[in-house]
């Protein structure tokens, strides 16, 4: 884990993420650099997806995470063919969880569309670049 904080989503066999895990981080635990850098209001989190690990998640929705705790081994699961560890980071409203989340396959059920359309479209989870919080001079 990149940060510390709790697991928002553990899911196993997702498309097109395959296995997975979302942690959150509290505004509470992030540092005030950052909480002014990123314009973070105290309702929100930072989430960070995992994504294509090799086997299911090592953790479960809700557990504690330490920072640089080892969650997951990277892997080549879902729609990918080649072994990477795809990482997304976002800000959120705070408390969310994602017991379920699949996209983009006519099978999916409806709580796993609205789950995936909530993270990746719908505008409550705001996109930033990961390189903004380990590489500090950048803007």
């Amino acid at each position: 884990s990149v940060l510390p904080g709790r697991v928002a989503a553990a899911l196993s066999d997702t498309f097109p993420y395959g296995n997975l895990v979302i942690t959150e981080t509290p505004y509470a635990w992030l540092p005030p650099a950052w909480i002014e850098k990123f314009a973070i209001q105290e309702n929100q989190s930072i989430y960070i997806l995992y994504a294509h690990l090799l086997e299911t998640p090592a953790v479960s929705l809700g557990d504690a995470v330490a920072g640089c705790q080892a969650i997951a081994r990277v892997g080549k699961s879902g729609n990918t063919d080649a072994p990477h560890l795809h990482l997304e980071t976002r800000l959120g409203p705070a408390g969310a969880t994602f017991p379920s989340m699949a996209g983009l396959l006519a099978e999916v059920s409806d709580e796993e569309r609205a789950n995936y359309k909530l993270w990746r479209t719908s505008g409550t989870f705001l996109h930033f670049d990961p390189m903004r919080l380990l590489a500090p001079d950048l803007p």
